[in-house]
């Protein structure tokens, strides 16, 4: 009996290496499997266009043919394909990522546009730099020679050994994509639709949240210029600049203009204009092609304080795209 288990023992740790092997590879093809689905959307005759950002830009109360990203193919005649790679409650080194990402994706990428909220520079946002516990790193076309990778503290390095590993399991972005796209989406256009009570309560408390923070929050350029917000957005522009995409910087406001103006305090309102002209100095000092719509934007098109609904403002965002488009 003594034999036969020692047997088992023996046998059992000359297989044991395979288990882990197989899993790797079972990931590895995996993933590519799933790199390769997205990468065939992409239409190799046509230029492409990437929009990056958070849920603003994600558009996900939308319903297809509604989106940024459908606008503009519709709009440029099909001229144009366009993709859509912000995700919810992007910083802006998330925002970097994105970029990266979409070059991973779809091999080249030929323009990208950028709605950028005016509160998305501010020193505030400094403290967390990543959403998601830093898993867009990945995406991280890894140069240990770059200012980029010398701003990170050890957490942030060890994280990008972490999660370039974590490409092993890269179809688990295709999932995330897939949730968002047929079970978040839809989710979110249903409810925002019904509009339940206990839905516009809280809406209502953070537009007092909102107001009572502006309020108390003054903002100097020079602040701004050296946040780390900022500093990390500087990453996207160089590198888009080294590669010689072209970058549109398109100004949105810090949420609905109209509940701003009816609802906010004359101080509050004073502080975001200042955030504003920060903001539009910044891409000045950087020399990026720039709309600003931080007035402009339609309050009936938003649903609550910060997303839109309504597609006459995604319509007022891909018109002046469409324009620069045209102009390249």
């Amino acid at each position: 009996m003594a034999g036969v288990q020692e047997q088992h023992k023996k046998n059992a740790g000359k297989g044991f290496p395979f288990v882990p092997i197989a899993v790797v590879t079972f990931c590895v093809l995996l993933s590519t499997l799933s790199l390769a689905i997205v990468s065939h959307q992409s239409n190799d005759e046509k230029p492409l266009l990437v929009f990056v950002g958070d849920s603003f830009t994600g558009n996900y109360r939308f319903h297809k043919g509604q989106r940024l990203q459908d606008q503009v193919e519709s709009m440029t005649g099909g001229e144009w394909q366009a993709f859509n790679h912000a995700r919810p409650g992007a910083r802006t080194l998330d925002i970097v990522m994105q970029a990266h990402q979409a070059r991973w994706f779809h091999d080249r990428v030929d323009a990208v546009v950028l709605p950028l909220q005016i509160s998305k520079l501010m020193p505030w946002e400094s403290p967390v730099r990543m959403d998601k516990r830093g898993d867009n790193l990945k995406w991280w076309n890894v140069d240990l020679e770059s200012p980029l990778w010398a701003s990170f503290d050890e957490e942030y390095k060890k994280k990008v050994l972490i999660h370039k590993i974590g490409l092993l399991m890269g179809f688990l972005d295709l999932g995330e994509f897939l949730f968002v796209e047929h079970i978040q989406s839809p989710k979110e256009r249903e409810e925002m639709r019904a509009d339940p009570p206990k839905r516009r309560e809280k809406i209502l408390k953070k537009i007092e949240a909102i107001e009572d923070h502006w309020t108390e929050t003054s903002v100097v350029v020079q602040d701004v210029f050296d946040s780390q917000a900022a500093r990390d957005l500087e990453v996207l522009v160089e590198d888009l600049q080294t590669a010689g995409i072209p970058l549109l910087v398109v100004v949105v406001p810090t949420g609905n203009p109209q509940v701003v103006q009816e609802q906010f305090s004359e101080e509050a309102q004073r502080h975001i204009k200042e955030a504003e002209e920060a903001t539009l100095a910044w891409c000045k000092n950087h020399n990026l092609t720039v709309v600003n719509l931080a007035t402009s934007l339609p309050g009936s098109a938003y649903d609550d304080f910060a997303h839109l609904k309504g597609i006459e403002g995604n319509k007022a965002i891909t018109l002046p795209v469409v324009e620069w488009l045209r102009s390249l």
